[in-house]
């Protein structure tokens, strides 16, 4: 009984192994990435979910969230008054309008 299960824990997890090497193959990474991640999801059972943990990436942060500046520490100050904001709406106004300006100022 033990052995059937473990054998339907294995193949469910190469099926999901395969899912995420299609995924992984299909998106814009590099060739010598997607074959790390190939090789990491085909272990079973524990393989698919590294697999999957490696392979999300949540991509570029926004531009103005960006810290571009080497030496300086200029991103908590360009938020410092959305952060103190009491008012939710003022908060968010501020918020709004940092996000929609770029980090020179020029519209």
């Amino acid at each position: 009984m033990d052995t059937i299960a473990t054998v339907m824990a294995v193949a469910l997890s190469e099926l999901v192994a395969l899912w995420i090497i299609y995924r992984v193959w299909r998106g814009p990474s590099h060739v010598i990435e997607k074959i790390g991640i190939s090789a990491l999801a085909l272990i079973p059972v524990v393989g698919p979910v590294l697999a999957l943990f490696v392979s999300n990436d949540p991509g570029p942060a926004h531009p103005s969230l960006r810290d571009n500046s080497r030496y300086q520490t200029d991103v908590y100050d360009r938020w410092r008054d959305v952060i103190d904001e009491k008012n939710p709406t003022a908060r968010r106004r501020k918020w709004r309008d940092l996000r929609r300006t770029p980090r020179n100022g020029k519209a």
